[in-house]
């Protein structure tokens, strides 16, 4: 049985007419209150799944999500293909990172397919973080470059708690609070970051120094 079906093309650009018409003329989270989202691809998705389908927007084809998560995850044993930690169909939100997403080897973007061949299991976090690093070597990096991420994200979290501890003995306003913390991310937060950005270049370094970059704050904000 195949474990993704296409939308006709007649059938998709109906959907999209309907999709654009309904955005455009009224409130689409009035018209269904189960969406949480009022941008165009909810409704899409929202109209493809009266069809027992998923609109997927790019590839080869139409991807059946739910039949194809579930194949990955029996498959892979209920692990992510990159970390190999259990995985999860559905789960709430404290353990979303561990939630399974399909996962394309090579991206949509770069003209990955839809075909089985190109999609694995991955855990959120795993699919979230990869960006351009090739699937073998987030295979044998990954769990390195997260306990990273994880240390620095605690270090700025403690840095916070400090701010806020210091503002309330000094009894000072929102405002001055604000301004320790523009102090801080003027200061303190530059020098997380190029330590942060050294300690995941060494990574690279050995597994993959293309990858080497100029740092950047968000990713340890």
């Amino acid at each position: 049985m195949t474990c993704y079906s296409l939308i006709s093309e007649e059938r998709a650009a109906e959907i999209k007419y309907i999709a654009a018409e309904w955005f455009t003329e009224g409130n689409p989270a009035q018209m269904f209150t189960d969406c949480q989202s009022t941008s165009r691809t909810t409704i899409m998705e929202f109209l493809a799944n009266q069809e027992g389908l998923t609109f997927f927007k790019g590839g080869d084809g139409k991807l059946d999500s739910k039949k194809t998560r579930e194949r990955l995850h029996t498959e892979q044993d209920g692990q992510c293909y990159y970390c190999e930690r259990e995985t999860f169909l559905e789960c709430g939100t404290d353990i979303k990172g561990q939630m399974l997403t399909i996962e394309h080897l090579t991206k949509v973007c770069d003209g990955g397919s839809n075909e089985r061949d190109n999609l694995v299991g991955a855990c959120y976090r795993c699919n979230t973080h990869r960006d351009e690093v090739p699937p073998a070597v987030w295979k044998i990096i990954c769990l390195d470059i997260f306990e990273l991420k994880d240390n620095f994200k605690r270090l700025k979290k403690k840095s916070r708690a400090r701010i806020k501890r210091t503002a309330a003995r000094l009894g000072l306003t929102p405002d001055e609070t604000s301004l320790m913390f523009i102090e801080r991310d003027n200061t303190i937060m530059p020098l997380i970051c190029k330590k942060y950005t050294d300690a995941r270049d060494a990574i690279y370094a050995e597994h993959w120094p293309e990858g080497i970059r100029e740092p950047k704050l968000e990713e340890v904000a």
